[in-house]
């Protein structure tokens, strides 16, 4: 339920807003005549607006990934979702309490009405709803396009990396909401860009690599990918869990002497921002400089905690641009908003450079200095061959294989894999749960084998360690999470 046009290009709430819009009014106007959608339409519309176009929204605010260039133009929401719901709730679909709810949200009367996991495999997305937040990766591969090209319209003249890693963290929805005019496009959050001149021309493009996907099992996600840009490598992944999630990234390489930055966010200011070095809190002064050492970074409910102490870069100041610096067709009025960017800087031709650092939404800066912070993970590994966390609270790891291997989860536990993949493994009691994907979108059997001893008895399977063979689907289904419970 993702929709494309123009190409394998995630459209939702661009040319998919339309879509979803014409047929929904078209369907309620004919309902009960000879003209009356098939209720296999019906249900197919039904899906795409609740399964797809819902899950990529928060509040009023569109997943900016799933704009394609419309991106640059003012003031773009998902409102059209309301008539749209009520429309729907003229037909037979079964699922009204749903588009009710939907469209209760968007107008602003409800809180989110949704929480889960989801990747959508055929547009390389993941995207996660919790009450308290929602977060989302955008990725791209050589299967499909970053973004729409400018196509004669002259939209989205800045839109180069909009697709490169793209995290986005979103409580009220308004973080992003028209930031776009001012915003520095290199800086895209949860992106690894080089930082050359402003590029030009037209910003549409395949991606280089096939290992791009997700792995989910409806509640918590994986999601990972082989980046590769103009010679720029890195691997790069997001764990999802339940009040927080993990950016990890490895093997960042660049061979030009233009630095390169992981950027975390770049959003629009709202209130103090707090940094920490783990014995100190400080208000951060109106600015742009870079802070050595740091713990956790605050800033507008949500907190940036890094495992390692870390040196970033962080802009807490005012930004200016025009539309038409995104747009030509758009005037050039100078305009300005009060931005705050973290970044982290890499360096020119950084080689095998990492970073990692958890986002933990929902979080008070007195929360930080008391050292209650909901974030008990555990980084297992972060190396360009394997990603992996575990989070102890919910029994739950995430590994990106990129090639064969095994990881060590708790002692005495052990997972490995014949074939590059990503994993999720929920152990609870007597029973786990594994879901696999392969985010090459290929059909492939993968042979996963658990070893595992407890209280000092070995749980023994023929030689002493479990098989399990997982077959992962062909066709439009190819790259869709596999979950079986053991």
């Amino acid at each position: 339920f993702s929709f494309h046009q123009h190409g394998p290009c995630l459209y939702n709430h661009g040319y998919g807003a339309g879509f979803a819009r014409d047929c929904a009014a078209t369907a309620a106007l004919v309902a009960n005549t000879r003209f009356a959608f098939p209720q296999d339409k019906i249900d197919i519309l039904t899906g795409y607006i609740l399964d797809g176009s819902q899950w990529l929204s928060r509040c009023s605010a569109p997943d900016l990934g799933a704009k394609g260039r419309e991106i640059t133009r003012p003031n773009q929401t998902v409102h059209y979702l309301i008539d749209t719901c009520h429309d729907m709730c003229k037909l037979p679909t079964g699922r009204e309490s749903e588009f009710r709810a939907l469209a209760d949200h968007v107008a602003g009367k409800t809180p989110p009405p949704r929480e889960g996991n989801r990747h959508f495999w055929r547009s390389d997305t993941m995207v996660h709803h919790r009450k308290a937040f929602y977060a989302s990766a955008r990725m791209h591969a050589a299967r499909n396009v970053n973004t729409d090209g400018l196509s004669g319209c002259d939209e989205g003249q800045k839109s180069h990396h909009i697709s490169d890693g793209c995290n986005l963290v979103m409580r009220t929805g308004q973080e992003y909401f028209n930031i776009f005019p001012v915003w520095d496009w290199q800086k895209i959050p949860g992106t690894t860009v080089e930082q050359g001149p402003d590029q030009s021309g037209d910003p549409r493009r395949e991606g280089t690599t096939d290992f791009v996907g997700g792995v989910s099992d409806s509640t918590c996600g994986l999601a990972a990918c082989d980046f590769e840009r103009d010679g720029l490598t890195a691997r790069k992944a997001w764990f999802f869990f339940d009040t927080e999630y993990v950016c990890l990234g490895a093997g960042i390489t660049c061979p030009s002497q233009n630095p390169v930055v992981t950027t975390l966010n770049q959003c629009r200011l709202m209130g103090d921002v707090t940094a920490s070095d783990g014995s100190h809190a400080q208000a951060c002064e109106r600015g742009e400089y870079t802070l050595k050492e740091i713990a956790w970074v605050h800033h507008d409910g949500i907190a940036y905690i890094f495992p390692d102490p870390a040196d970033v870069s962080l802009g807490n100041t005012t930004q200016t641009g025009s539309w038409q610096r995104i747009s030509l067709q758009s005037s050039d009025a100078p305009v300005s908003d009060d931005v705050f960017k973290l970044w982290i800087d890499h360096g020119p031709a950084p080689q095998n450079a990492a970073y990692a650092y958890l986002v933990v939404p929902d979080v008070s800066v007195s929360d930080l200095e008391a050292g209650h912070h909901p974030s008990p993970v555990r980084i297992l590994s972060n190396t360009p061959g394997r990603q992996a966390v575990h989070h102890p609270g919910l029994n739950l790891t995430g590994i990106a294989f990129f090639e064969p291997g095994s990881q060590e989860i708790v002692q005495n536990l052990i997972l490995g894999v014949d074939t590059p993949c990503l994993v999720l493994l929920q152990v609870e009691n007597d029973a786990c749960t594994l879901s696999v994907a392969n985010p090459e979108n290929r059909p492939s059997v993968v042979t996963v084998t658990l070893t595992c001893e407890l209280a000092g008895n070995t749980v023994r399977v023929q030689d002493g360690t479990s098989r399990i063979t997982v077959a992962l689907p062909d066709g439009m289904d190819a790259g869709k999470s596999v979950t079986q419970t053991l």
